[in-house]
């Protein structure tokens, strides 16, 4: 699963790094959880601090 994000993650900076040179992005910080973050869980999850942003660049901070 990690792996997967990671190649989400780069191809989405690949294709928004010429955008980010011309405009400020929201950041949106991501998180991997699984048991070994939180102990209850019974599978991986994904938690993200936004759920909409404006329109324009994104830049997406992954915690593994």
């Amino acid at each position: 699963m990690s792996k997967l994000l990671n190649i989400v993650v780069t191809a989405i900076a690949l294709i928004s790094a010429p955008l980010a040179a011309h405009a400020t992005a929201t950041i949106v910080h991501v998180k991997l959880e699984d048991k070994t973050t939180c102990p209850n869980l019974k599978g991986m999850k994904i938690v993200v601090d936004k759920t909409s942003v404006p329109a324009g660049p994104v830049t997406f901070m992954v915690t593994n």
